[in-house]
């Protein structure tokens, strides 16, 4: 489902609903291209990649985002692109795609909505989140997988990276618990880069588990709240399983709230890196922001203050990369993804996007890959 479409309808346009404040649509702000902190960002790599099934991209169509992890033992792995389409249900080629170094899926874990007790409603799964959670004490990398899901409550799909001998369904959480579950969307989610714990614990595991504990950030399309949320014993009385869905879905409880300096429409892909929140938006053109958390108050859920905007990115590239208007493309996500390209211009990159040409009939894609300064990188 088109994600534009998805908010106009009866579900999607629930409205945002902050706590301890209210969102005032349509009154985006933002810096100018040139601040701050993003002020040496720079389009360092494109990838234009045009919807062909037989050739292994039918991921470009309805695609919600991208991630770049680890998959594989520490002396043969690798890491690889993992992007969702959100195409329609029933599709095929809805779910999430395992891509090689061009593009190309070389796996897929097809999302199964009758895998859930809700049934069948056509869920929206936004953009893919990846964290390799590296535990050097606890066996190395425990790469998970989350993808946000919006129709109804919105929840978290939290799975592994997977081969074609070990995917499995992973387990859903709502995000928030029957006390407070402040977002109705959710297109995007993060945990904290810059932490190695895992949000949920794997408790079928027995020795050599990853410690648990982190954080899992969200937002609602339209907000001037970040949500963090964290797994507790007491809302998941029966544990999460990972490997087959259960017959109910686990809950993550809302632990701290954060604030933006100003509201922020049309959200679609963020990450959250020392101290830091980056966020993308499907303006246009869409922005790639940069804030600075506040402390934690001590005992209390909100931070002590709001957060700081560092810098404001222009994606300009949004206008000229496809001939057609502005309009009909998208963006969507925002990953932290440090890739050597190897390639005849001695390309580098730190950060990547996609741009959703949502003209086709199926849809194709632009990769965009953001390059900076050191002192400027996440």
């Amino acid at each position: 489902m088109d994600r534009r479409k998805f908010l106009s309808s009866s579900v999607g346009a629930a409205g945002a609903v902050c706590l301890g404040g209210t969102v005032a649509l349509g009154t985006t702000s933002s810096a100018s291209a040139d601040d701050g902190r993003l002020s040496q960002w720079y389009l360092t790599k494109e990838d234009d990649i045009n919807f062909d099934a037989e050739e292994g991209y039918d991921w470009t169509h309805e695609c919600q985002g991208v991630a770049r992890a680890w998959y594989g033992d520490p002396a043969t792995g690798e890491p690889w692109w993992w992007v969702v389409s959100n195409a329609d249900s029933g599709s095929s080629y809805k779910g999430i795609h395992k891509l090689d170094f061009a593009w190309r899926c070389v796996d897929h874990l097809t999302y199964e909505e009758s895998w859930w007790p809700h049934g069948n409603h056509n869920d929206h799964i936004g953009a893919v989140h990846a964290n390799e959670h590296n535990q050097s004490d606890r066996g190395g990398r425990h790469v998970r997988l989350y993808v946000p899901v919006e129709h109804g409550s919105p929840r978290v799909w939290v799975t592994s990276a997977f081969g074609a001998a070990d995917k499995h369904p992973g387990k859903m959480f709502f995000l928030g618990t029957d006390a407070l579950r402040p977002q109705q969307q959710a297109a995007w989610c993060s945990t904290d880069l810059s932490d190695s714990r895992v949000v949920t614990p794997d408790l079928n595991v027995i020795g050599g588990a990853p410690r648990s504990g982190g954080y899992l950030y969200s937002s609602n399309s339209t907000d001037d709240r970040i949500y963090g949320y964290h797994w507790s014993a007491d809302d998941n009385p029966a544990g999460p399983r990972q490997g087959t869905p259960d017959s109910g879905m686990g809950a993550l409880r809302v632990g701290r709230i954060s604030r933006l300096p100003f509201p922020i429409e049309k959200i679609t892909g963020g990450f959250v890196k020392d101290g830091r929140l980056y966020l993308s938006d499907d303006a246009e053109p869409g922005h790639i922001f940069c804030f600075r958390f506040a402390a934690r108050a001590p005992g209390r859920m909100y931070d002590s203050a709001a957060m700081v905007l560092e810098g404001t990115y222009s994606i300009d590239e949004a206008k000229d990369t496809w001939p057609f208007p502005a309009s009909v493309t998208e963006v969507e996500g925002l990953c932290h993804a440090p890739v050597d390209w190897h390639d005849e211009d001695d390309n580098h990159s730190r950060v990547t996007l996609i741009l959703l040409d949502n003209a086709a009939f199926r849809d194709d894609v632009s990769v965009l890959h953001y390059d900076m300064p050191a002192e400027q990188a996440p």
